[in-house]
């Protein structure tokens, strides 16, 4: 079974991530978390995630940092930063994502990512 952080600011746009991802994984376990400070204590209790999706503009604690803290002490998550900005250089996310995307290249980077996990 397949976990994924959600973390986005905007609770609408962690939902339609959200349907997204059980359109290709229905029995994926999905959380969320609305800025980096509260992605950083789920993942500091539960610290098993196969995936995280993160903005990058969040308050409290942005994705860039949110990153480098997960990278830090699980380097074993993948992380994809999205978005409507220019990529943030020097992230050490596995991947990123500009805004807007389609459906349909957000569905093939999320089963890059989760069949990574799959081969290990």
């Amino acid at each position: 079974m397949k976990r994924i952080l959600i973390v986005d600011d905007d609770p609408s746009f962690r939902e339609i991530l959200e349907t997204v991802i059980k359109g290709i994984h229905p029995d994926a376990v999905i959380v969320h978390a609305g800025h980096g400070v509260h992605a950083w204590n789920i993942i500091s209790v539960k610290k098993r995630f196969d995936l995280v999706l993160s903005d990058v503009q969040m308050p409290e604690m942005d994705g860039v940092e949110l990153t480098k803290k997960i990278k830090g002490k699980h380097p074993e998550i993948h992380i994809v930063l999205l978005s409507g900005r220019d990529e943030p250089k020097g992230h050490k996310a596995d991947s990123f994502m500009g805004k807007p995307f389609t459906v349909e290249e957000l569905e093939k980077k999320i089963k890059q990512f989760l069949e990574k996990g799959e081969q290990k």
